[in-house]
């Protein structure tokens, strides 16, 4: 699925498995929402974080990483970096390097480690994807309800503080677009499927979509 040729700081197979995670509950949240019972894209952001945070542990399981909780949000642990999930915009064409988490806990506090981080290796260049070990990034997601999962990027977060809104990237790559890459979803059973099937909801809603040749 991902096309993207610079090195990455995580295994292709795990970034695969999260998109592919993050596009099947986009899909099976999408009709639950009513506005009439007063849901909105606020509504529809929560119910992502919680299926995804309730899924992706069987869905990496043997992928050789760490799923733990940081104070009750998903951390994911692959080598000495680690990866945490936020909504960062509404479609692909919102500029990435500009589209941040709302989010004022786990995010704003990995981008004030990150920063702590690079002080300690003033000889690495930020912008390379690897310049230390023990870094968190953040899986950026952007989509809504009614138009579905739209663009992933994975982002380098730095700051100063703990306490406020993660306002800047100093790395990011685009792994999928919805307008390129065709839809985010495992292989058909009629062609190659992955090592570890993606564990989805039952309900009958949910329709994996097959890749683009």
């Amino acid at each position: 699925m991902i096309t993207v040729l610079d090195p990455l700081p995580f295994s292709r197979p795990l970034l695969d498995a999260c998109i592919a995670t993050l596009a099947a509950l986009y899909d099976a949240n999408a009709p639950l929402i009513d506005p009439d019972l007063g849901h909105d894209e606020a509504t529809f952001r929560y119910m992502n974080y919680k299926s995804f945070k309730h899924l992706i542990p069987g869905n990496v399981r043997s992928l050789g990483v760490q799923v733990e909780s940081d104070n009750g949000a998903l951390v994911i642990r692959e080598g000495s970096c680690a990866l945490r999930t936020y909504a960062v915009g509404r479609s692909e064409y919102d500029d990435p390097w500009t589209s941040f988490p709302l989010n004022r806990n786990g995010a704003p506090a990995a981008a004030a480690r990150n920063a702590d981080q690079l002080r300690l290796f003033p000889d690495l260049v930020p912008a390379d994807a690897t310049w230390s070990p023990g870094a968190t990034y953040i899986l950026g997601h952007c989509g809504t309800y009614l138009n579905g999962l739209r663009a992933v990027h994975l982002c380098l977060p730095y700051g100063s503080r703990a306490d406020e809104t993660v306002k800047r990237w100093i790395w990011l790559r685009t792994l999928y677009r919805a307008d390129t890459d065709g839809p985010a979803a495992w292989p058909t059973p009629n062609g190659p499927r992955p090592a570890v099937p993606p564990v989805i909801p039952t309900r009958p809603s949910v329709i994996i979509r097959p890749t683009q040749p």
